[in-house]
Formats: C-alpha cells, structure tokens, sequence
C-alpha cells in the first residue's frame, strides 16, 4: 500500500494565506497559539482562517500546556478540526476534548518514544520532534 505524504503548513497568519496555502495543496493548516511564538495568532484571527479553508483543508490547533479553561473557549469560538499537543499534557487531558488529537513528543537523548507514545494510543499521530534544552 502506498501513503500519500499530507502536508500541514503552520505560521500563516492570515485567511488569505491559508488560502493561498490550500491552493498549492496543503492537507492542514496549523493555527499557532503559543504566545511566546513570533507565528502566534490570536483566538480571533484562528478563527477566521479556520472559517475560511475549505471543507477538505483541516485546521489545526497547535497548543503548548494551555490552560483547560482558555481552551474550552478557544474550541467553542475556532471549531478546529484537530487539537495538536506540544507540552507536557498527558493522555488524559488530550482525549478529554472529544476531538481528534495529534501529540508532539519532544525525543531527548536516551528517551524511548514508543514507550512515552502508550499514553497516547488512541492520538491520530505522534509527532516526534527534537529536543533542545533552550527551546519549547
């Protein structure tokens, strides 16, 4: 069987470059909110490029340890497609949202990444990322 590679583009901060995006084939667009990050968009602004991508372009929440309370509203107000976790959630907090969740697993040296995945057997995906002591 042959996968086809899905592309996610993250750090667009506008409809119109999401749009752009979607037109040269991007699978999802992935909508920054972590604050410290120069992509970051806010809540309304997620909103809007969510709103305007079309129905086979998902969006994708990108988050880093939010608090459940901001959360709870940013799903309500944005409806993105998937949430992506990239802190120190555990399963439990990524499946309580009812959505389709991707979960990023920073590999540090000497780590076992399918050993740290169990917890998140039923995550769409696991994103290996690398790690640096410096930077989240």
């Amino acid at each position: 069987m042959t996968r086809r590679t899905r592309i996610k583009i993250c750090g667009l901060k506008t409809p119109a470059e999401a749009q752009h995006a979607a037109a040269c084939g991007a699978d999802a667009i992935g909508l920054m909110s972590y604050e410290p990050s120069p992509r970051a968009i806010d809540d309304t602004v997620a909103a809007e490029i969510a709103a305007s991508l079309p129905a086979w372009v998902a969006s994708v929440a990108v988050l880093v340890n939010p608090d459940p309370d901001w959360l709870a509203g940013y799903i309500a107000q944005v409806q993105p497609d998937y949430l992506q976790f990239h802190g120190d959630e555990d399963g439990a907090f990524c499946r309580q949202w009812g959505l389709p969740y991707i979960k990023a697993l920073a590999v540090k040296p000497g780590d076992d990444p399918a050993a740290r995945a169990a917890d998140f057997a039923d995550a769409e995906l696991i994103l290996l990322d690398a790690w640096h002591h410096d930077l989240r």
